[in-house]
């Protein structure tokens, strides 16, 4: 496998998949998907063009790989999904902005 950042570990069996990571792990893993995204997918898309509603259906369709997944009991297709969205959800904050949550409760 092809991978950005060398120094990542990645996951080879369902047993390393159960383990549990560090925060800062999980958020390296997220960064190679939107590299991943950005150096294969974004070149045919123009990702600033889409609205909220549509990347939130993008997102889903994701989620639901996710959720179809577990029928067969597939962990590791249930993480890849959920990796791809968390990336994706990162990418529509990129794109749209992001609140944080001290302005959120000010509200």
């Amino acid at each position: 496998m092809q991978i950005f950042n060398k120094k990542l570990l990645f996951i080879i069996n369902k047993a390393e998949v159960m383990s549990k990571l560090k925060r800062s792990d999980v958020f390296d893993i997220i960064n190679e998907e939107r590299d991943y995204q950005d150096h294969f997918i974004l070149k045919k898309v123009n990702s600033d063009e889409y609205t909220l509603s549509e990347w939130l259906m993008i997102i889903r369709k994701y989620l639901s790989d996710a959720e179809n997944a577990t029928i067969d009991n597939d962990d590791m297709k249930i993480l890849s999904s959920i990796r791809k969205v968390a990336a994706l959800c990162v990418l529509m904050l990129e794109e749209n902005g992001c609140v944080a949550r001290n302005n959120e409760l000010k509200s």
